[in-house]
């Protein structure tokens, strides 16, 4: 069964959002240095 997402997933789906969405994730956050990207997609 598959769970909608909890606040606590945060820091284990962005590295997998930035794999897939790398070029946007750094548009997203403003960044395109990985550590900062990551930061950024976990509280957006």
């Amino acid at each position: 069964m598959i769970r909608k997402a909890k606040k606590t997933d945060a820091k284990a789906i962005a590295p997998l959002l930035y794999n897939a969405l790398h070029e946007i994730a750094e548009k997203i956050t403003g960044s395109t240095v990985e550590t900062e990207v990551l930061l950024g997609l976990e509280t957006w």
